[in-house]
């Protein structure tokens, strides 16, 4: 994926700016920073849920159907963080899908994964997304446990998965979409679909260009009354919405590098408004800037698209996470580890020292308290003038991590079959 953008983006409005000793009005000091967050800082232990209440104490998180925590890809910490905030929100208060930056195709076979235990779904979807940020042990192991996790749950308590990326992956999602019409029988004209999808999924025939499958199906797809009575409904609109998302990728893919993040979060959002049913309530871990919920240099992240929705405008809390001396995986060096950090709000040690003490390495603040200063400041940590994007206009929450280990390169012999 083309992350670049995203990453001079983040570090251009998030390099801290705090202006030490500055007399500067329009500034605030490190003791202002201090002062407004040293009663809002929280140690996370997720062995006892009385911590977690205690965060978010005063935050009545019925009122939300999202909450999105915004993270730097491949480093470990990020699947307990996940794991632990899905299980947490899940149980006390009702969330029952996972929202991932994943493709929809992908979503659908690992649902089939968390319905059946097949590991052969998890190899098949690691040997197509290897080189991407999605592909490590610790993300593959997160769905083992989401898996144990919903054998104890009621059927309907289960917690079931969401994707509302594009295809990257256009074999994996022929492959979902042969998934969805093998069985059926009687098909008529679309039996040419399961004819063009049998090629390529089971005898491996296809032509050099990997679109063209999908512009095939197109064409055979136009009718969807007559769709939806060979297939039914659901499934019918959910090959029609994989192979209409391969197609935009297409389109993306083509596109220069400066619009690609711009298209793609608007096609997610598109994705998600088909998925969604009001009756559900979302928890999802995404990259970092998929999750402010305003505009940023003229981009708009998914979740601005969200938030800019009636249904969600006040049911949507992003948190952000900054990594201080961590490691990532980079899949571009085979999943080397690589130093990452990202300080946005990380004082001087005299005043830092204070605020972490006996917060281990895990803690979150809470930023849009009543009177906070974080609601009159800027994205740059200055006070912010009249028309300016405010801090908490982009994310409610920061949590702090310290010290985590990249992830682990996904091991290809383990589970397989």
């Amino acid at each position: 994926m083309k992350r670049n953008i995203l990453i001079v983006i983040f570090s251009l409005f998030f390099f801290l700016s705090f202006a030490r000793g500055s007399e500067e009005k329009n500034e605030y000091t490190e003791k202002d920073y201090y002062e407004a967050l040293k009663d809002n800082i929280f140690y996370i232990n997720f062995e006892d849920k009385k911590y977690l209440d205690k965060i978010f104490e005063k935050e009545d998180l019925n009122n939300y159907n999202i909450i999105l925590i915004g993270e730097n890809h491949a480093v470990s910490v990020n699947y307990i963080l996940k794991f632990e905030f899905l299980k947490y929100f899940h149980e006390n208060y009702n969330f029952n899908h996972l929202l991932e930056e994943i493709p929809i195709s992908q979503a659908f076979l690992i649902n089939l994964y968390l319905d059946s235990g097949n590991e052969n779904i998890l190899n098949q979807i690691k040997k197509h997304t290897y080189k991407t940020y999605f592909c490590t042990q610790e993300h593959f192991d997160f769905y083992r446990k989401l898996y144990k996790y919903n054998q104890n749950q009621q059927q309907e308590k289960r917690i079931s998965i969401v994707g509302a990326d594009v295809e990257h992956q256009p074999i994996l999602a022929y492959a979902a979409m042969y998934s969805i019409i093998r069985e059926k029988e009687d098909l008529n004209s679309l039996s040419d679909i399961k004819i063009l999808l049998e090629k390529l999924v089971l005898k491996g025939e296809m032509d050099k260009d990997i679109y063209s499958i999908a512009q095939q199906c197109d064409k055979l797809l136009f009718d969807e009354e007559m769709g939806e009575s060979l297939l039914g409904k659901k499934d019918f609109q959910l090959l029609k919405l994989i192979n209409d998302n391969i197609l935009n990728c297409k389109t993306l893919y083509g596109s220069p590098q400066n619009e690609f993040n711009k298209k793609r979060d608007k096609m997610m959002y598109d994705n998600f408004r088909i998925l969604d049913n009001d009756k559900n309530k979302y928890f999802g871990i995404w990259g970092n800037f998929h999750v402010w919920q305003f505009q940023v240099n003229g981009l708009l992240p998914f979740a601005s698209y969200i938030k800019a929705n009636k249904s969600y405008s006040d049911k949507i809390l992003s948190i952000m996470v900054q990594y201080i001396n961590c490691m990532y995986a980079n899949p571009q060096r085979d999943y080397e580890p690589e130093k990452i950090e990202n300080k946005m709000f990380y004082l001087q040690a005299s005043y830092q020292d204070k605020l972490e003490k006996d917060k281990g390495n895990l803690y979150i603040y809470k930023l849009n308290y009543k009177n906070s200063i974080f609601n009159k400041m800027n994205i740059n940590g200055k006070k912010a003038k009249p028309g300016e994007t405010f801090i908490t206009d982009l994310y409610q929450y920061l949590i702090t991590v310290k010290d985590s280990p990249a992830c682990k390169k996904v091991d290809f012999t383990k589970h397989s079959k």
